[in-house]
């Protein structure tokens, strides 16, 4: 595991590598990208994770343009700052400067993200040409950046929790009716009682193992599914 600087037109975004583990079958590469906070322990241990199972993983840090370090999971103001700071053009450009580190020449990444990181991926998954899956956890929010992205091109595995206190009734409800239109590659988990970072075990207070386990067994079969075309 080791840490590295990515190069997008805006200077040095830091980088988290899991390169994946010698005895597991080969996966495609991850983009894995972090919760509001920012780069912190529990996307790394996610990354470590993924790796384990044969991924090469990288996970940026976005918020790099204001702070190349995490923020404290008590400072909201300065998280919030820092998710509605990026505009969809910069986002795009470290996705593309992060999948192609990671992608080392073989095209096609996934990608999966967190709160912040779940919108990430979905604008990934809707307007990178590199994406092949995307997994957003509790993504926020995906109505704001509708009108400049549009649909997804890509098959995306939403996943909300009941009781997540960020993300209201309205907004959730409104990214299911994607999963209802045919036209559309999305599918949508909710998990009864499961606050918003439920799958955060390093987080204050947040952390439900029986919607985090089964979450867990859903993207990776989601990842190991071939797309057709």
């Amino acid at each position: 595991m080791s840490t590295i600087d990515a190069p997008p037109r805006d200077g040095l975004m830091p980088a988290y590598v899991a390169p994946a583990a010698r005895d597991a079958p080969a996966r495609p590469p991850i983009v894995l990208i972090h919760e509001g906070f920012g780069l912190g322990h529990h996307t790394r241990t996610v990354a470590d994770r993924l790796a384990a199972r044969g991924h090469d993983v990288i996970a940026p840090h976005l918020h790099y343009r204001r702070t190349r370090e995490a923020a404290a999971y008590d400072d909201i103001p300065l998280a919030i700052e820092l998710t509605t700071a990026p505009t969809v053009a910069e986002i795009l450009a470290d996705f593309e400067a992060a999948a192609e580190i990671i992608a080392r020449g073989r095209g096609s990444v996934l990608t999966m993200g967190f709160c912040f990181g779940g919108m990430v991926a979905y604008i990934a998954a809707a307007r990178s040409d590199r994406v092949e899956r995307a997994v957003a956890f509790y993504p926020v929010s995906i109505r704001r950046v509708w009108d400049e992205v549009g649909p997804p091109r890509r098959p995306v595995l939403v996943f909300f929790g009941d009781a997540d206190q960020i993300i209201d009734p309205e907004e959730q409800a409104w990214v299911a009716r994607l999963a209802d239109d045919p036209e559309l590659d999305v599918i949508v988990r909710s998990f009864p009682d499961a606050p918003h970072g439920y799958f955060n075990d390093v987080g204050p207070d947040r952390y439900d193992e029986a919607a985090s386990q089964a979450s867990w067994d859903q993207l990776t079969r989601f990842f190991d599914t071939e797309v057709t075309a």
